[in-house]
């Protein structure tokens, strides 16, 4: 079973890596086949042929549920309910919406099905299930592409979320009633639940943490929480995975035998184990449901459901059985499940423990816990680097302490609450008190730990080579004890601490214009040296494309500090991602048009030079005598990079008058093999003047998909006909390698990590 289920899973990702899918239904048909799984010989062929044909399949429906063309960012008008639970962003509310029917001007369309839509100012209070006709404007799935970063085209297709937009206030909005599936009522009493719990739980920062635990909803819980939790390695604590299902199964197991113990015609009629495992089935069910049902909870209610099953069946299954029914189960249900982190770091954390299992027992509790906690944080070290580029190498400390404290303090405290919620107001809120008591406790501690310690490292990411040897490396490292030679498999961990990019001589550079959406930002490495210009925008509070976007790409390629943080302006779709990389990183110099919006910055003027590894930089804008505002687009700062193998000139926001002003002081400085247009395209700028003394051979626009301000514009591509134009709408992110051994084209890389379900340039 344990090799079917590894065939099975591997097809699956053979699926996953494809750029697009293989055309025709036939495939389909492997299912034919399936009486031949009573060969024995063809058994793993086969489960990895309908792994792979079983991922296609689903793969197909969900392309199959598209937005028409002519219908992207149309007033349409809508029919359907509201799924799940609402998120509140503070400005806008955010919320899942099955669509029943679609219409543009009378005419009806087929409809993309699931849609995630924002409502700035509504007018009602959105619950799950209601029914409602609004006007709304869409679009396809669409995400920032690039390297090292979230991608959330992926997470959008694996929420089979095919569209995503906003209703429009200005049209009429019509309540049409409560749908009455059992899934809306669930996603119904799951609200309830969550604002009873906050009603009665007393305001604090653990208010949201508590709501978190009892029903797995998250969006409340702080960018400051969720920090504190990262560099704990704690993350996982607010996940309603195996811990607190198999807690919960635990419990109800124990509870249920306990009580049907003490009647002997309950007895007589059934065994008291069997009756424990019956009550232990229904129980976690129901609070998986409360969770939403997410993939660890998955898991977890699968391997809760079949070791139940033993019990009633009077049979036994050995635990790593036990895991691979519940990977195929997951698999089965949800073959997209591999695109989630959450699959691969609750499977790989239990498959740890059960490797470190054998030998346990010759040693005391405290050791016996403490090396399993080293152990599932060596085990999940490859994955945590491989999705997010980051370990705390405090995790095993913390969670030795933490996980004892959830599981027999807090947790206990708040099933009691949840239970006493049916029966009285008054005893659920002083459990939940007491919970939130605990629970202040322990987030203190690890706060502590994280204000007077620096134990959380970022690396880049592993390619699948090599997170598939560091995967050997940790096998061989947590063998059982006895096994010679174990210490080797650290030698297979030794890429993960090592830089994956490619090295850069003299007179080289690489330069990488990345995709912030409607925005710029940009990095420029030598060999020994690495500036970013611009760090794109920020588009809420807790999201801005330098936390994002700048910070992982950078990581990605190995720098640990920045020489040089060059802001253009003080337009937030160029400064508001300053702040994030000046929080994390160490930044030797700052460059600005507007140091007073910067504390330490110095002004950037036209003159100043610097050279890194025999490659130039010069600012050629503002110079002294421009009399332009500081808050102007037109003070821009312009900086032109000279390389042995071709020059860049970036250009900011300039608009009319700062190009005019160029042509007048620096004329013979502005010729450059490759520009990034000036204030992204707009029709007031790039001049032809300005076009002509450039002379580029390569025009790149940093632009949003589908932007409201329609750029880059029409007119200006015309004005740069005879260049080969990009823009990160289309592409992603451009890189350009000025070096000895490239052909200067810049790299696309939406094209180059295409998978089947991104949107195409």
């Amino acid at each position: 079973m344990r090799l079917a289920t590894l065939a099975f899973l591997t097809g699956i990702i053979l699926l996953q890596g494809m750029s697009s899918l293989p055309v025709g239904r036939e495939i389909c048909y492997v299912f034919i086949l399936l009486p031949l799984f009573y060969y024995r010989p063809l058994r793993i062929p086969l489960m990895l042929l309908f792994g792979f044909a079983w991922a296609l399949f689903r793969g197909q429906l969900i392309l199959l549920e598209q937005l028409p063309e002519p219908l992207i960012k149309q007033d349409l008008e809508i029919e359907g309910v509201v799924i799940g639970l609402t998120e509140d962003k503070g400005r806008y509310q955010q919320f899942r919406f099955k669509i029943a029917h679609m219409e543009l001007q009378g005419q009806t369309y087929p409809d993309p099905g699931l849609v995630r839509l924002n409502w700035y100012k509504p007018q009602r209070v959105l619950r799950s299930g209601d029914r409602y006709r609004l006007t709304v404007r869409l679009k396809p799935p669409n995400g920032m592409m690039n390297p090292a970063g979230f991608d959330y085209e992926a997470w959008l297709f694996q929420q089979r979320i095919r569209a995503t937009g906003y209703v429009r206030n200005k049209a009429p909005v019509v309540f049409l009633g409560q749908d009455g599936g059992a899934v809306a009522r669930l996603h119904r009493l799951r609200s309830a639940a969550a604002e009873r719990i906050t009603r009665l739980s007393h305001p604090g920062d653990s208010q949201a943490l508590i709501v978190a635990l009892a029903i797995g909803e998250r969006s409340e819980v702080s960018s400051e929480q969720w920090q504190v939790l990262r560099s704990t390695g704690t993350t996982h604590l607010l996940a309603i995975s195996g811990l607190h299902i198999g807690l919960v199964a635990g419990l109800a197991f124990w509870l249920g035998r306990f009580i049907w113990s003490r009647s002997l015609r309950l007895m007589l009629a059934m065994p008291a184990q069997q009756a424990g495992a019956i009550f232990a089935i229904v129980i976690a069910t129901l609070y998986a449901a409360m969770a939403g049902f997410s993939i660890p909870t998955q898991r977890a209610l699968i391997m809760v459901l079949i070791m139940m099953w033993g019990w009633l069946s009077r049979r036994s299954y050995a635990p790593s059985t036990l895991l691979a029914y519940a990977a195929l189960g997951v698999l089965v249900w949800d073959p997209l499940a591999t695109l989630s982190a959450g699959f691969w770091l609750s499977f790989v954390a239990v498959a740890t423990i059960l490797l470190l299992l054998p030998g346990q027992h010759r040693q005391g509790l405290l050791w016996r816990w403490g090396r399993l906690q080293t152990g599932i944080f060596i085990g999940l070290m490859p994955l945590l680097l491989f999705w997010f580029q980051s370990v705390s190498l405090s995790a095993p400390l913390v969670n030795l302490l933490a996980i004892p404290w959830l599981s027999l303090v807090v947790m206990p405290l708040l099933f009691a609450a949840m239970l006493l919620l049916m029966v009285s107001d008054v005893l659920a809120q002083l459990f939940l008190h007491l919970a939130q008591y605990s629970l202040d406790g322990l987030f203190w501690a690890m706060r502590w730990l994280v204000e007077h310690s620096s134990l959380f490292i970022h690396l880049a990411s592993p390619d699948s080579w090599g997170l598939m040897f560091a995967g050997l490396g940790v096998i061989w490292l947590l063998l059982p004890q006895g096994i010679p030679s174990r210490w080797l498999g650290g030698i297979w961990l030794l890429p993960l601490f090592l830089p994956a990019n490619d090295e850069l001589g003299n007179g080289e550079a690489r330069f990488t214009l990345l995709d912030v959406g409607q925005g710029l930002a940009a990095v420029i490495e030598t060999r020994d040296h690495v500036m970013v210009f611009d760090t794109g925008p920020a588009y809420s509070a807790q999201f801005n494309t330098g936390e994002t976007v700048v910070l992982p790409y950078l990581r990605q390629q190995g720098w640990s500090r920045l020489d040089l943080l060059l802001i253009s302006h003080g337009d937030n779709d160029h400064i508001g991602g300053a702040f994030s990389v000046i929080n994390a990183m160490q930044i030797d110099r700052l460059l600005t048009s507007v140091p007073a919006l910067l504390s330490g910055s110095d002004a950037c003027l036209a003159g100043q030079a610097w050279n890194w590894n025999q490659v130039n930089f010069e600012l050629l804008h503002p110079g002294l005598s421009y009399k332009g505002r500081a808050s102007e687009n037109n003070r821009s700062c312009v900086l032109k990079v000279t390389t042995n193998h071709g020059s860049i000139l970036l250009t900011g926001d300039i608009e009319r008058a700062g190009e005019e002003y160029l042509l007048k002081t620096g004329t013979a400085k502005l010729t450059a093999d490759y520009l990034v247009a000036p204030h992204h395209g707009s029709r007031s700028s790039s001049t032809e003047a300005f076009v002509r003394a450039i002379r580029s051979d390569y025009v790149l626009f940093p632009v949003g998909y589908l932007n409201r301000y329609h750029f880059p514009h029409q007119d200006v591509r015309q004005r740069y006909q005879g260049a080969a134009q990009y823009d990160t709408a289309s592409h992603g992110a451009l890189i350009v390698e000025l070096s000895a051994g490239s052909d200067g084209v810049p790299v696309s890389y939406r094209q180059k990590a295409r998978r089947y379900w991104h949107r195409g340039e």
